[in-house]
């Protein structure tokens, strides 16, 4: 059936695309940055985004598939729109918070934080996989309705459609998307409100009064309240809804990213609010034309032509016969409009994802040209791929319950990752992959394993294939829940390197490092016989590592050559000696001769150099991946002059002032040189690096190479200290881009003077209970300068107590703090509790 139009309603077509290609154009010179073509600068108006995450709900699915659905049954799709008020109270007061917190562009590298990067891959590649489909449909259901208007083969209107969306999505990016969406959907609305009109004036006028036919027929009902999961009831329904209104808003980044191209928090809350004001009126809407068009099509004579089998039919073939000129060009471009809108987004958050979660991950020094470079052509591509699934659906039976499918097979294993992630829940590798399994099977069953022979009836699924998806994130939730409280899930290295990472970046709570019931902080036990031997000094510092494995705690398990204190002075020449049951301790002085002529020493040739390499040899070829290794003790560069000179030191920085300066710039170099040995040992890059601070866990620092421990300058005065200390300890951390620093004692100046130091990322006191824990945090929040390590607890205070305590000081002070809790349970169970109230607190 095709029926002509007229001039006025050409017109309106042909002007409406070119608009859509002008509006690309326009943009085009303003997207000239990957993020531009990504999020448009974050600078678009709430009102404009909330437009644009409507219209990602409305598309052409919208325009014919519900009106054809209401037509044939009833109207139960209202009650997708009625369960999305308590999803956006969640999203609004919880979600956009966090995700504006921790700065998402991609919404699937939220995965990798909690369960790894095979959750990011995972849900990243169904979120693609499942655009494509969704496209198509939207493609094929916009070429339906046209082709009903114009004799053009079915399959050149797909080809058409689809490329001129890909055109201005493609040279446009996000602002066009944006921009486009708000003009489509002014078009949308239009289109709409010209139909009520229309219908309202027919159904409740004239002998038959349509309306009442319509109610009899039960058109205006939401389904049956029977509690049954084997056909469209209420029930149903409201799973579906709840369940796809979740995945909307928290876990597709169709909606994700175009709530993020506002400029800040309240923004991005205005948008969804705006957008749901306006989506949740026009379901309704569709319906009543639906049913309007059932009333109309069963009075006053008026009757289908055999050649229309399915409700998705009807609203194109009123449109072609019933609508004057003019009006039938505005719906036509109404419907086209709805499409597009939804086509182009899709096309530009699949290129995001498969930028941000696939090429930068396997190339993350990929320049800004290239990568706006690969947005561009993905949008091609995809395009192109959406256009081909089009033509493949021209046979299927109903548009919208393809699309329905298409959502619960691609869209359930990903919400429900989301829910876990949420919930922070940690999984190991394997128990992640077993829960996703685990859906992917039940979605498969509940979609495919229908009206199956006499003998395989055992394993027919008789729910309602609508609730595939909802079945999937059920099933992810259950198991992963399962897998945890019986194994006990905890995060891997490559996880809690990347909440280190977020931590150093703050989109995260402060950090906890609970020590594991077996740890003793120093095992001095045969302690001579490891230190000579570094297959047992591997051995004993991996047994201690090991224990923090699955330990609620924040810390990456780490080793070290345990090496003392003597490490850098021993191969600067310093004899030293092992007591039972005690460390190194350093022998006989150098004299300040012997000293100077250290730069001569071949480093790799020495005997604690060799112990420190061989330890990295074994652990490079013996070494679990989940345990990281750090460097030796190396001090800093006044306390290892005291070590080698001596109680000496403190006469000769009244008497040789000069030749003090000049052996600690020696010692400078000497400490930079030995560090960058151990770190091409380690293969740590200069700029970063693991440390474990003497204890089997440790910090991963992306901005400080070294740490330097100065527990000597306690000693001195506020101008000794900023002339024999500060100057040598900003020489050491250059190299390194900076220190994580350490001294015992106490001593305010030196205190304040450390964080006053720029190159100084983060710090730790030997003896915190010296200090106002209150003034020692806000002096680190004021200097941006972390505070990694012990604060001291009061006496008889409870661990719980104590957190409370610590966590106040920190939102009063807005301190960054990696905590040692000095209170802490023995059990497991107990740590698991300390471990989350910690992070509630801190939040």
């Amino acid at each position: 059936m095709t029926a002509n139009l007229g001039v006025i309603d050409i017109s309106m077509l042909i002007l409406y695309a070119l608009i859509c290609v002008g509006m690309g154009v326009y943009y085009f010179r303003k997207t000239r940055t990957s993020e531009q073509f990504m999020l448009a600068g974050q600078s678009i108006p709430a009102w404009a985004a909330g437009i644009a995450v409507m219209s990602a709900y409305v598309s052409s699915i919208s325009y014919i598939a519900v009106p054809g659905q209401a037509f044939d049954t009833n109207w139960h799709p209202a009650v997708f729109v009625l369960c999305i008020p308590p999803i956006v109270w969640l999203v609004c007061w919880y979600i956009i918070p966090y995700y504006r917190r921790i700065k998402l562009v991609s919404v699937y590298s939220l995965l990798e934080n909690s369960l790894g990067k095979w959750a990011r891959i995972y849900s990243a590649l169904s979120f693609v996989v499942y655009m494509i489909g969704r496209s198509a449909v939207i493609i094929y259901l916009t070429a339906l309705l046209v082709g009903t208007f114009i004799p053009i083969n079915i399959v050149t209107l797909i080809i058409i459609i689809g490329l001129i969306t890909v055109f201005y999505t493609l040279v446009g990016g996000m602002e066009a998307v944006i921009w486009t969406d708000v003009m489509q959907s002014i078009i949308m609305i239009g289109g709409l409100l010209f139909c009520v009109i229309l219908f309202t004036k027919y159904l409740f006028t004239g002998p038959e009064y349509p309306i009442k036919l319509a109610a009899e027929a039960g058109k205006f009902s939401l389904g049956s309240l029977d509690f049954s999961f084997s056909s469209r009831t209420i029930w149903v329904m409201i799973i579906y809804s709840l369940t796809e209104n979740l995945r909307n808003l928290i876990a597709d980044q169709n909606y994700v990213q175009k709530y993020s191209t506002v400029s800040d928090e309240r923004s991005a809350k205005k948008a969804i609010i705006i957008s749901m004001a306006i989506y949740i009126p026009m379901t309704p809407v569709f319906l009543y034309i639906g049913t309007s068009l059932f009333a109309f099509y069963h009075t006053g004579g008026n009757v289908l032509p055999d050649t229309i089998t399915k409700g998705d039919q009807v609203f194109p073939y009123f449109i072609a016969t019933q609508l004057p000129v003019g009006l039938k060009g505005l719906i036509i471009a109404a419907i086209i409009a709805a499409a597009m809108s939804t086509l182009s987004s899709s096309l530009n958050s699949s290129a995001t994802v498969l930028l941000l979660d696939f090429i930068k991950w396997m190339k993350p020094d990929l320049s800004e040209k290239k990568s706006l470079s690969f947005l561009r052509w993905t949008t091609v591509v995809w395009g192109g791929l959406s256009i081909i699934f089009a033509v493949l659906m021209i046979r299927a039976q109903s548009a919208l319950n393809i699309w329905w499918q298409i959502s619960g097979i691609f869209g359930g294993g990903i919400l429900g990752l989301f829910i876990l992630a949420l919930c922070k829940v940690k999984l190991k590798s394997w128990q992640g992959i077993t829960a996703v399994a685990a859906s992917i099977l039940v979605i498969s069953w509940v979609t495919f394993f229908r009206s199956l022979p006499e003998n395989w009836k055992w394993a027919q699924c008789n729910i309602d294939s609508i609730l595939a998806g909802a079945c999937g994130v059920g099933i992810l939730i259950l198991v992963g829940f399962i897998l945890v409280f019986s194994g006990g899930a905890a995060m891997n290295t490559e996880q809690k390197k990347q909440l280190h990472k977020d931590f150093w970046q703050s989109k995260t709570s402060c950090l906890i490092f609970i020590p594991s019931a077996q740890m003793v902080q120093y095992d001095t036990d045969n302690y001579e016989q490891r230190f000579y031997d570094p297959q047992k000094m591997w051995d004993a510092e991996c047994k201690r590592a090991t224990a923090v494995l699955d330990w609620p705690t924040d810390g990456i398990p780490a080793i070290r050559p345990n090496l003392g204190t003597i490490f850098i002075p021993s191969i600067a020449g310093q004899d030293f000696v092992i007591r039972d049951g005690q460390m190194p301790w350093p022998g006989e002085h150098l004299s300040i001769e012997q000293i100077s002529e250290i730069r001569n020493i071949d480093i790799g040739s020495t005997q604690v150099m060799n112990l420190a390499e061989k330890f990295y040899e074994i652990n490079n070829k013996k070494g679990s991946r989940q345990i990281c290794t750090y460097m030796p003790d190396t001090q800093g560069v006044f306390d290892i002059l005291h070590l080698l000179l001596g109680d000496a030191i403190f006469y000769e920085l009244a008497d040789k002032k000069e030749k003090i300066k000049e052996l600690l710039h020696i010692i400078t170099e000497f400490y930079v040189k030995v560090s960058l040995k151990l770190k091409k040992c380690m293969g740590e890059d200069a700029g970063s690096m693991f440390h474990g601070h003497g204890t089997q866990q440790g910090l991963y620092f992306p901005n400080a190479g070294v740490r330097l421990s100065e527990d000597t300058p306690t000693l001195l005065s506020p101008s000794m200290i900023d002339e024999f200390v500060i100057p040598y300890m900003r020489q050491a951390a250059k190299p390194f881009g900076g220190a994580f620093v350490h001294f015992c004692g106490k001593h305010d100046y030196l205190y304040d003077k450390i964080l006053e130091c720029d190159f100084v990322k983060a710090i730790d006191l030997g003896n915190p209970e010296m200090y106002d824990t209150h003034h020692l945090l806000d002096k680190c929040a004021k200097t941006n300068t972390i505070f990694y390590g012990k604060l001291a607890n009061m006496e008889k205070e409870s661990w719980k107590q104590y957190l409370t305590r610590i966590a106040n000081i920190i939102k009063d002070t807005g301190a960054k703090c990696v905590l040692r809790p000095t209170v802490f349970p023995d059990s497991i169970d107990e740590c698991k509790k300390m471990y989350d109230i910690w992070h509630e607190l801190t939040k």
